[in-house]
């Protein structure tokens, strides 16, 4: 049985990979993140304004998100006053998924929910965003490349004109058990449909 959270995680990294806007913002990130960390004159003043920053994993979009949120909570002046005074004027901002990962809980329960929910909100910014087109289309690629059992099993299928690369997990997903999961979960019971 295949890793729902890994899977995820994979599909969500196809994506960044492939939208070259996010890149540098998500390097600035995970740079300034660092800073954090390793210089101390900038640690110590975070630290007196009870900020911590947590490093990102690059594998793991979450943590990412994560650290992006951590930064975007900081007051844009002191986090650019700050970056002036350790001498890193180039970081300077000009402007401003967990709950699968719970140790304690079955998220077996929330695969279907999960990437449907996901697909269907890829789908409708694929025609609504003027910008992010690519990026969404990369994503529903992704997701019938690694669960396209799943879909499949849902009746939905990609379009023709879409290369899917079937990827090792997408056969683990048909199974009945991802389908039925949600309804015997008191999280979710028929709330999902």
């Amino acid at each position: 049985m295949p890793c729902f959270s890994h899977t995820l995680q994979f599909t969500v990294g196809d994506g960044l990979k492939e939208c070259g806007n996010a890149k540098p913002a998500l390097a600035k990130v995970a740079t300034i993140a660092k800073l954090s960390h390793k210089l101390i004159l900038f640690a110590a003043h975070l630290q007196r304004e009870n900020i911590s920053i947590p490093l990102p994993v690059k594998t793991r979009w979450n943590s990412q998100n994560h650290a992006i949120f951590k930064v975007l909570e900081i007051s844009q002046t002191l986090l650019n006053d700050l970056l002036r005074n350790v001498g890193r004027a180039d970081l300077v901002l000009t402007a401003p998924t967990t709950r699968t990962q719970i140790e304690n809980s079955a998220s077996i329960s929330l695969v279907a929910p999960s990437v449907l929910s996901i697909y269907y909100d890829l789908e409708h910014e694929q025609v609504n965003c003027k910008h992010l087109g690519s990026l969404c289309r990369t994503l529903i690629i992704s997701l019938h490349e690694r669960f396209g059992g799943l879909l499949k099993r849902c009746e939905i299928f990609a379009d023709s004109n879409m290369k899917i690369k079937k990827r090792c997990t997408s056969d683990l997903y048909k199974d009945d058990l991802y389908l039925i999961a949600p309804f015997l979960d008191g999280r979710l019971k028929l709330k999902w449909v």
